[in-house]
């Protein structure tokens, strides 16, 4: 990744080429073909929350105590995942229905409260992923509610489906620039959530696309002194999503005065000050030594967000590197940070003020050391002895540390398998999902959705059923079995998390800032994600791509491609580097026609030797044309 495009594009002569390639970077028929391959799969029909939770075979053990509103807000989600992309559903954008006349009756948005509606309504954004044309429209009658929090909704939705394409007319700024000014002092928490929900969907419409137009927009929202930390916190993270892996030096400049001036009132464990932190790392993923200056700035900041911030910071610029000596560093500073403090004077009483300082200092630390414990799956993550080494420091880490790098440890084990179910971690999971500490069990069952997200798992499928039983009458892990059971069946099936691309050898830059964040702010699941902070799940949506491989070939009389099914082996793949002769490239294979789905750690090639293919990696869009020295 890392090359612009853009400049190439700008400096080529032949006008045809320039439009067809800007279509290909764009990402404008992803939406189309998607649905196509879905077609082919016969999965056209939308599916509701029921089809997934499969509630008849859950043993229950009588009826809970049900908290509705957090029911239906589960719905949404799961209602969103598992029809992404596909451009309909049940429950939210019936096109049959009249907007205006029974908008109450049976519509989904309408059933959540308060700001349960927010995440409701940017779900209509999740269903119509990619597909800018057909489902602005579909968002557009909610951007004239009265509802504070559905006009919030509906801003994010316009982020969401405009999140990996890329359109001539821009429409997400069009859309949600106007909602970021607002006159002094006014600070109702209604227009607060329809600020912070703008500042989002900029954040996930141009995940990884720096347009000069929006950094402007976000830079002064940034240094605005009279801002809360929520707002400036989500401008802060938008930017570094914006700049993802770029190193742009307005955008560190921002944050780094803002953290510099502000700083002691933004203490590591406010998710505000957590926010610009991971917006500040993100600018450099992947960057390894070029941290180096940012880092000794860091040092000079209020105590309580330096050491936070450098770990962050350091963690994002190695992430997928490999590097042993950080992953060292990392572990150092984890078996650091469980030990506890000692009394400086065992004798004497703490007074208050001392007890407050020791308290807040108690959780800067525990934040830390939550990322720390990601940082060593987050670096090690690029290759397979990195991975099996990673695995054997999480589970020391498990016996041994305390609760705040415990709660890591199931993340971690998540994101070195993103899409990819490995059946012996299957087994910790399951164990840490009873696990006596709740926080530990709940991020276990977030990472058995993540870790499954788009297989369809039947193993993780059982387990999270069985889960909802256990946990029936507790209605917030309930919520989180019931999102896990959205990610595993995301976009039924036809979509991944998964960072790799092209066999592994590349991360996509995009994809890791996505999912890293969305871990750094799960260290505190009941501020964000089982408080208002719901809509943060939608922070792995510009992570989200199609599985599939689709082979298109040129037509004879024009210049246009057109989908060419061949049959194809798809099969695990076989690392054949420096074998002598013709080595098979994967072994165990079936013979199908494309489009063809494909697993993490998964190759197809061409069966027939009638066409040969364009590109070194066959996934996603492969060209093919025929072969010259084919003989029949």
């Amino acid at each position: 990744h890392g090359a612009d495009l853009t400049e190439v594009i700008e400096e080529m002569e032949d006008s045809d080429a320039k439009e067809t390639l800007e279509e290909i970077v764009s990402n404008s028929r992803l939406s189309e073909h998607f649905i196509n391959v879905a077609r082919d799969l016969d999965v056209v029909e939308a599916k509701t929350p029921e089809d997934v939770f499969k509630q008849h075979l859950v043993e229950s053990r009588g009826a809970g105590a049900i908290d509705t509103a957090r029911q239906h807000l589960a719905n949404a989600f799961v209602n969103g995942f598992v029809n992404a992309g596909f451009c309909k559903d049940k429950l939210v954008c019936d096109p049959e229905e009249d907007a205006s006349a029974n908008m109450s009756k049976s519509n989904l948005i309408f059933k959540n409260k308060d700001h349960g509606k927010i995440s409701a309504t940017a779900s209509i954004g999740l269903i119509s992923l990619w597909d800018i044309d057909g489902g602005l429209p579909m968002v557009d009658k909610y951007l004239y509610s009265k509802d504070t929090n559905i006009l919030a909704g509906a801003l994010l939705a316009v982020g969401v489906t405009c999140a990996g394409t890329q359109s001539d007319c821009d429409p997400a700024l069009a859309l949600l620039a106007e909602h970021l000014s607002f006159e002094e002092g006014d600070v109702a928490p209604g227009t607060m959530a329809t600020r912070i929900a703008a500042i989002m969907g900029l954040g996930l419409a141009y995940a990884g696309n720096p347009r000069p137009a929006v950094t402007e927009l976000l830079v002064p929202i940034i240094t605005d002194d009279t801002h809360n930390s929520e707002i400036i916190g989500a401008a802060g993270l938008s930017l570094g999503l914006i700049h993802a892996g770029t190193a742009n030096d307005d955008a560190i400049q921002t944050l780094l005065q803002v953290l510099m001036m502000r700083g002691s009132e933004l203490p590591a464990h406010k998710l505000g000050a957590r926010f610009l932190c991971i917006g500040l790392g993100l600018l450099f993923v992947g960057k390894g030594d070029e941290v180096d200056a940012v880092l000794e700035v860091i040092k000079t900041f209020d105590k309580d967000v330096s050491q936070y911030c450098t770990v962050v910071v350091e963690t994002m610029a190695y992430a997928g590197t490999g590097n042993v000596l950080k992953v060292q560093q990392m572990l150092a500073m984890v078996s650091e940070l469980c030990q506890p403090p000692e009394k400086a004077n065992p004798g004497e009483k703490e007074s208050s003020s001392e007890k407050e300082d020791n308290k807040k200092k108690d959780q800067c630390d525990g934040e830390t050391n939550f990322v720390s414990v990601l940082a060593v799956a987050l670096i090690a993550l690029a290759e397979d002895v990195g991975m099996e080494m990673a695995h054997r420091n999480l589970e020391h880490i498990l016996q041994y540390g305390n609760k705040s790098a415990r709660k890591a440890v199931p993340l971690a084990y998540a994101l070195l398998h993103m899409s990819d179910p490995e059946v012996a971690l299957l087994d910790t999971l399951g164990r840490l999902t009873h696990d006596s500490e709740m926080e530990v069990a709940h991020n276990a069952i977030l990472a058995l959705g993540l870790m499954g997200a788009g297989t369809n798992h039947a193993r993780i499928a059982s387990m999270l059923r069985a889960l909802s039983g256990f946990y029936c009458k507790d209605s917030q892990s309930l919520f989180i079995v019931r999102c896990s059971q959205g990610l595993l069946h995301l976009g039924k099936g036809l979509m991944t998390l998964a960072p790799g691309r092209a066999d592994k050898t590349l991360l996509s830059q995009v994809a890791l800032s996505c999912i890293a964040s969305f871990m750094f702010i799960c260290s505190d699941m009941k501020e964000s994600i089982l408080g208002s902070g719901h809509y943060l799940l939608y922070l792995l949506v510009p992570a989200i791509r199609p599985r599939f491989v689709v082979t298109l070939k040129k037509e004879e009389d024009n210049d246009k491609l057109k989908h060419q099914p061949v049959s194809c082996h798809v099969g695990t793949a076989v690392d054949v580097v420096g074998q002598a002769g013709k080595p098979k490239n994967i072994t165990g294979f079936q013979t199908h026609n494309s489009p063809v789905l494909l697993g993490v750690g998964e190759r197809m090639e061409l069966a027939t030797e009638k066409y040969v293919s364009m590109s070194p990696v066959n996934e996603g869009f492969v060209v093919i044309k025929d072969n010259p020295d084919y003989q029949e």
